[in-house]
């Protein structure tokens, strides 16, 4: 799992994203409209993997 120092957590905001049953992160991340518009604007993007319970 990456970390970030604080300094960069700081001076780079994130956007989470939650994937709907059957979704996944990866798919999450398939979505070029979601990740440009967010890194365009100096966003880290984090699309979770949820766990099968």
């Amino acid at each position: 799992m990456a970390q970030l120092t604080e300094e960069a957590a700081a001076s780079h905001p994130a956007v989470v994203f939650f994937h709907g049953t059957g979704g996944s992160g990866a798919n999450i991340m398939r979505n070029t409209a979601i990740i440009r518009a967010s890194t365009a604007n100096n966003y880290v993007v984090v699309a979770a993997e949820g766990l099968i319970r």
